[in-house]
Formats: C-alpha cells, structure tokens, sequence
C-alpha cells in the first residue's frame, strides 16, 4: 500500500485518515519527505494545533526537488502554502496575491471534475476558516491538466447557482499530482462548514486520489469524525402516536432551558435578555430588542406553569416586566407603542408594526395568564396607538422613528400593501376587542383584511420575506378577522390552508418558496437580505424557521377555534399543523454545545436531511438561533397543542 507522509494538521485528522484505510507516515522535516523514495505522497497542513494557519515557502532546493518528484507522478496536497513565485506556482498551480485571510460571507462552489462528484453545480460553504488569497497565472511546462475544483464569490443558490460569478477566486486547485488547497479544509468544523455530506464527497474524491484508496472509507469514516449538527430525529422518522406527548413535552423543556443554558436570559431576568445566535459568527448578539425579551419572558413563564417549575416562572416574570418597563413607550402619538430595541442612547430609534404587534399578542397571554390588571392598560394603549397610526384602511407605513424624549411628529411612510405587517397586528386588535370591548379595535382590522383581500395576489407590494411567509402570515390575519365576526373569509382561508398543504413534504416540514417576486422579475429579488431560504432556480426544499414554519404553526393553531359545520376545511388545516409540529420536533438540535442544543437554526433542507441553507442575508442569516421569532413562537406552539388551545385566541 502507497505511503503518504502527513506534515502538520490536527490529530483528528490524522486519526481520520488512519480510519480511512491510508498508510500514513506523520513527519515534521518536508525536506526528508520529499526525499525519501519510499513515499508515494505528501500532505502538507499548517500546524493548526499551534495556532498557525498557513504554511511557510519551502526553500528554492527542495522545490528542485519536488518539482521532479511530481514529474514522475508524486502525490501531493497542501493547504494554505504561502507559494509567491514562478518556480513554486509552477509546482503548486497558483501563485498567492496575499497573505492570510479568513472567509466571512463568501460561498465556494464545485468547479469541473467536481461538479461530476457532487452531481453538478453544488455549492459549499465553509464560515470562519483561514484562506491564502492567491491567482492561478502559470502553467508547469510538464503538466497538460491544472483547473480549479472549488471557487469561491458570492454565489446565489442553495444547490445549483443562479447566476454566474465574474472571476471567481480558486480554492482548490489540481496540477497534475498536486492539490494545492487555499482553505483551512482538514481542520474541518462541524458547525461552520456547511452541508457536511457535500464536503464528505469532496473529502473523498481529493483524498482517494491522493491515498490511492477506495472512497468509500473515506466517506464511512467522515461520518464517525465529522458527524453533522445533530438533531433529535432523522426528519424521515416517524413518532409513535402513544410517544408524541412526551417527545413534545421535551422539546418544549429543551427549547426553554436553550434560553438559560446558551445565556439569551441574563441572569435571573431583572436585566432582560438578548436577543439570538448569530448566524454569521454563532456568538450571542447581545442586543435587547422588545417583542424578542417579551416573548422569551412569556414562554419562560408560561412553561414554568405547565411544568409547575417556580423559578421558571419568576425570571420569565421579571424578563416580561424588564422589556414592559424598558420598550412600551409613553407621551405622543407613539405611546403605547413597542420600541424596535431598547438601547435608547445608542439607537436605532424605530418602532416597527409587525413587532409592536408581536408584543401586543405577548401582552394578552400574560394577562390572560396573571390577570395584572396593569397589563389591560398597557393593551388599550397600544390598540389605541395603532387607531392613530391608522390611515383609513391601512398603516401610515410599517415603521416610524421616533425621538427620545418623545414628541409629537408626523408619521413618515405611505402605506404598505401586504400580510408581513399585518398578521401579528391584526391577530393583537382581535385580541384586544375581546378585552377591552372597543369595537373600534376590530374595526381597524376588518378594514386592513378587506384592502389586502382585494389586493391578493398581484398588487402585494414587495417585501423580503418569501411568498410562503407572507401567506402562512395572511392565514393569521384573516383567521382572526373571520374567528372575531369581522367579516367570512371562509374562501380565502380555504386556499391559503390548501397552499400551505402544497408546501407540505412527507417528513412534515414545509418548504420556502418564493416564485412571487420572482415571476414579477423584481429587480431587488436576488439581492434583498431577507429574501428567504430557497429560490426558484432549484430544486431544494429547505423549510425557514424564522419567518415561514413558525407563521405557519402559529396561524394554523387558530383553526382550534373553527366551528366543526363551518365551511372553512378545519380538519385538513389541523393535519398539517400536527406534521408540522412533528417536524420541528425532529429537527430541533441535540448537541453538547449550550449555544444549540434545543434550538432550531433558520435553515434545514429537507433534502439533505441537516441544518443547511443559502441566500444573500448573511447577519440573520440561515443559522442564526433567534429568541422570540423562532425560539418563541414554535415553543409557544408546541405548548399551545398541549393545552389544545391557540396562543393567538384570548380566553379568559
């Protein structure tokens, strides 16, 4: 069996390779390596393990001697080799045009020979590794094959690319015998290097050549040392009827002990909380923004009670009344209103609707579940707030700036034409008539129901959020609306619940879609950070726990409330609300890591069966962990299906 020398790297790498069925020689003197007859290769790493991440030039006399080796057909790879001239280029196949770099937001995608291993254009991602900046300019005289494998540029898509990259960078190169690798590959990490069974194909197809041995150990044993994020199920997986309450019981406990083990809860409550992991870093973001602490103080507080676990119950108390303090505002035509974030001397000074909304329905569940009388005058003041807000039958805009001190402005936006605004809003106003007794309230919201109806589907205006987010959204408004007294929606609601159906894979989840902007061929579409998962150019199904499967669970909870001899199809809408909230228990993270393990990420493609998603917002993005959106709503539903009652429906 061909020996290979391996220089450098991690120790689990090493063990991997020894896994795979390699004969592996670890030497730390490359002179001797190459040198030695003996050896068929080289594996030429950094020193990751002391903190290096790239690998000096090797002197003119052993790149002499290289260069001869490769002639007669030596094996090498090399990752991150600072290779700055004609001689070394022409044995590397690229020559460096700077020094170490780490990726960021970049994607990589499979180039040629590649591209027939992963089954066409595949794109890769790979967050947070080191990289060597580098042009391929010359050719080795010797050599008649030298191409790129994977590249790397800000590539659209999830599996096949939307649109090509003008002059992609090279990471993974072939010339003749040598891969020349410009990123961290081997030090590979579970987390940030997405989708893991993409980079075990191209884990197997560089290293089978390099070791000469089959790829399928290579394959079998990246599955035992680089396992991906781990769920609690396989999506395809099927949860026994008699099991189903205690699965969803512990994804409930899960999901809430995430707030307190990943430190979103500050302390006992009484400071607040913040607001997600990020996805570009997955680090806490430690901002405090209203309707995500209040939420997170609703769900702490409520599971406390149905979990009879006190402690529970008082910090979700105390982060409840932190956020109230700190985010309701008082004095002008904003009072009553909820502040975007409440880092009032550093900004941004914004309410948006959609969120004063989302506080507003925490607001009524919290005084369902205490009876503070407090919190019944706060409600009447936000109803109130958004009366004046109110332009005739909709909005003046979707958010409005304000000043600290409050003062008396005019309002700032034209109106805004679609569910993304509205649902949580309107899903509040109903709320807030049943408690308040003001008919005014339900008025406002039959009037906003009604412009959006007649405006369905073709004069929506644009907004980043996908198709599929902004029906499950509508689903809310108008079942509200029609559950009120407002105003019979049976139709529309009918078809927004079969829509959500066709969505509907057989593992449950639901997949993003976005073929409204699309069609319309908006010029903003391909570009908007919030434009979704998935897109229309392939084939993937990818389900958006931030803004689509958690919308969707939570609209459809309000069926509940539906007359059984109404018209609206109560029985087929509760079928997919259960596979749904099956689906999110399966997919929800099991993993040692505090900052995941009982979260779900943005992302998942069903495809794929992991955590793995594409599209130009990189901040929020397909792996941010979010209180309050995610982490607060499906909870919320999970506990909601257990009491057989919708968070969205006020019951005294």
């Amino acid at each position: 069996m061909d020996k290979i020398a391996l220089i450098g790297g991690t120790k689990k790498f090493y063990e991997y390779l020894l896994a795979s069925g390699g004969n592996i020689v670890p030497m730390n003197d490359v002179s001797k390596a190459i040198a030695d007859e003996s050896l068929a290769g080289m594996i030429l790493l950094p020193e990751y393990e002391d903190g290096k991440e790239m690998v000096e030039q090797m002197s003119v006399e052993d790149i002499e001697v290289l260069a001869g080796r490769k002639r007669k057909g030596f094996r090498v790879f090399a990752e991150n080799y600072y290779c700055f001239n004609y001689y070394q280029c022409s044995v590397f196949g690229y020559e460096t045009t700077g020094k170490i770099c780490h990726i960021s937001n970049e994607n990589l995608c499979a180039q040629r020979g590649l591209q027939y291993k992963l089954g066409g254009d595949r794109i890769l991602q790979a967050s947070g590794a080191a990289y060597i900046p580098a042009a391929v300019n010359f050719r080795d005289p010797y050599v008649h094959e030298q191409f790129v494998l994977l590249a790397k540029g800000n590539y659209i898509g999830t599996s096949q690319i939307a649109a090509k990259v003008v002059r992609p960078d090279p990471m993974l190169i072939q010339s003749g015998s040598v891969y020349s690798c410009l990123l961290s590959m081997t030090n590979f990490d579970t987390v940030g290097m997405r989708p893991n069974c993409r980079w075990k194909k191209v884990f197997s197809a560089v290293f089978s050549k390099v070791l000469n041995i089959p790829a399928e150990g290579l394959e079998k044993a990246f599955e035992a040392f680089y396992p991906p994020l781990e769920t609690r199920m396989k999506p395809d997986d099927v949860i026994p009827m008699e099991c189903w309450r205690e699965k969803e019981e512990q994804a409930l406990m899960d999901a809430v002990k995430w707030h307190f083990d990943s430190g979103v809860i500050l302390g006992d409550g009484t400071t607040g909380s913040v607001e997600m992991i990020l996805s570009s870093n997955l680090e806490l973001y430690k901002a405090r923004r209203g309707d995500a602490g209040l939420y997170t103080g609703w769900l702490t507080y409520a599971a406390g009670k149905y979990f009879k676990n006190e402690k529970w119950q008082q910090v979700g108390l105390n982060n409840f009344e932190y956020f109230l303090e700190h985010a309701q505002l008082q004095g002008g035509n904003l009072d009553g209103m909820f502040a975007w974030y409440t880092h009032k001397d550093a900004g941004p000074l914004w309410v948006w609707c959609i969120d004063s909304g989302r506080c507003g329905i925490a607001l009524c569940n919290m005084y369902r579940l205490t009876g503070k009388e407090e919190y019944k005058d706060r409600i009447k003041r936000l109803a109130d707030g958004f009366l004046r807000w109110m332009d005739g039958d909709l909005l003046k805009g979707c958010r409005q700036a304000y000043d600290d001190p409050l003062v008396d402005r005019p309002f700032e936006k034209a109106a805004n034409r679609t569910p993304d605004f509205y649902s949580e809003m309107g899903a509040f106003m109903t709320m807030a008539h049943k408690i308040i007794g003001k008919q005014e309230y339900l008025d406002a919201v039959v009037k906003v129901a009604k412009k959006l109806v007649d405006s369905y589907p073709d004069n929506f205006e644009f907004h980043g959020h996908t198709t599929s987010a902004r029906n499950a959204r509508f689903l809310m408004l108008l079942t509200s609306v029609h559950l009120a007294g407002g105003a019979d929606y049976t139709d529309m609601i009918n078809h927004l619940i079969e829509y959500i159906g066709s969505l509907q894979m057989p593992c449950g989840g639901i997949y993003s879609e976005d073929n409204m902007n699309f069609e319309r061929g908006d010029p903003n579409f391909s570009a908007n950070d919030e434009n979704g998962i998935t897109t229309p150019w392939d084939n993937d199904r990818i389900s958006d726990q931030l803004y689509c499967v958690n919308n969707a669970v939570a609209s459809l909870s309000l069926l509940n409330y539906v007359p059984e001899d109404s018209g609206i199809h109560k029985k087929e809408g509760l079928n997919i609300l259960h596979k749904l909230l099956e689906y999110v228990v399966k997919i929800q993270i099991v993993r040692e890591d505090k900052r995941f393990h009982g979260g779900w990420m943005r992302a998942f493609c069903m495809n794929l069966g992991e955590y793995y998603g594409l599209n130009m917002d990189k901040y929020w993005g397909p792996y941010c962990i979010m209180a309050g959106w995610t982490m607060g709503i499906i909870p919320l539903a999970l506990l909601g299906d257990l009491e057989n009652r919708s968070p969205y429906m006020f019951e005294a």
